[in-house]
């Protein structure tokens, strides 16, 4: 079951491809730890958006995470970002707002799981 969940946050066939891009398990390591210290900004800039009312900032922050997310095969994740992103190009603050919890939870879900890919690389 817990495997079932964990495909639903990322693509193994993009981690993989990821991994092999980077040649070694340093390298791929170094390549999600910078995904997610980056996606985790991205996080913030759209918190920031969202309190600041500012809808521009908000449209290119889900925008930037969105891309992020494509490339470690986050669909879910993208999809909600690319909402996120027209609702902040549409200045719909209130329904951005509603969704950033989801957006928040499904962001940790794939920390977690790359979390759990680097841990059962090292033993």
């Amino acid at each position: 079951e817990g495997q079932m969940r964990e495909e639903s946050v990322l693509s193994r066939q993009a981690l993989e491809a990821i991994r092999e891009m980077a040649g070694s398990e340093e390298v791929f390591g170094e390549l999600i730890e910078m995904f997610v210290a980056d996606s985790q900004e991205r996080l913030a800039a759209i918190e920031r958006a969202l309190v600041e009312q500012d809808a521009e900032a908000l449209g290119s922050a889900a925008h930037a995470l969105k891309g992020s997310c494509a490339n470690f095969g986050a669909a879910h994740l993208e999809e909600l970002c690319r909402q996120l992103q027209e609702m902040g190009y549409g200045g719909d603050m209130e329904g951005a707002r509603a969704l950033l919890p989801q957006v928040r939870l499904e962001l940790e879900r794939l920390h977690a799981a790359l979390a759990r890919e680097l841990g059962s690389r090292d033993a």
